[in-house]
């Protein structure tokens, strides 16, 4: 086993996604660990998540990694989202492959490796509301951001153009319950209004509103 290696199962970056600034704080040292790395990497005690971002092999973690948490630190600037997000919250019945997430910065992207694949979809929203609806999950396998059911509905009808985000798209092709839309508070459908400029979004969230007075 490389030095390398052996002082990361030891410390706090054992079952974290960690990079090479993490290594320069690890090993108390500003100079570059690259080339440790990419030892480990051709002996197969690291992998790489990202560019710049890695973890150790699985045969070393005691806590398995959760995809959610991994998107995390591949974008630091970013929430799980869309059908991921919907999954989790369990809107939708399926399960996703893709891990769906939005991000602040850059251009949409997808990263492939051994966990997966991950899409990061860049959308044009004010800073300043980019995390309305968002809020920030703890979990054994590591903290995460992810959107409300709300917010990742909005960013699904964003991102995949869906010209008409009707009660029976959402029920049919979503195959979203009824009972769900029904939870929605009036306070996030206006909240989430301020933060989107989409003419799509704004009419999803019409007709959820239009939906919820015709339940009264």
């Amino acid at each position: 086993m490389l030095k390398l290696t052996e002082k990361i199962i030891y410390s706090d970056l054992k079952n974290r996604a960690f990079t090479s600034h993490d290594l320069e704080r690890l090993f108390n040292t500003d100079a570059s660990q690259y080339g440790a790395i990419n030892r480990a990497l051709k002996k197969k005690e690291i992998v790489r998540l990202h560019r710049g971002v890695y973890l150790l092999d699985n045969r070393y973690l005691t806590v398995p990694p959760s995809r959610f948490y991994l998107a995390s630190r591949i974008d630091l600037h970013s929430y799980i989202s869309m059908e991921a997000a919907l999954s989790y919250h369990g809107w939708i019945p399926e399960r996703t492959t893709q891990t769906t997430c939005i991000t602040a910065l850059g251009r949409t992207k997808t990263v492939n490796n051994n966990y997966g694949e991950f899409a990061f979809h860049h959308i044009p929203i004010n800073r300043y509301e980019f995390y309305t609806g968002v809020s920030r999950v703890e979990e054994q396998q590591g903290p995460f951001f992810i959107a409300s059911p709300l917010r990742a509905l909005a960013d699904l009808i964003y991102v995949r153009k869906i010209d008409d985000p009707s009660l029976d798209y959402l029920t049919n092709s979503l195959r979203i319950e009824f009972d769900d839309l029904a939870t929605l508070a009036q306070e996030e459908l206006s909240a989430l209004r301020q933060a989107y400029r989409s003419k799509r979004v704004l009419q999803l969230i019409d007709n959820l509103q239009e939906y919820q007075q015709n339940e009264q």
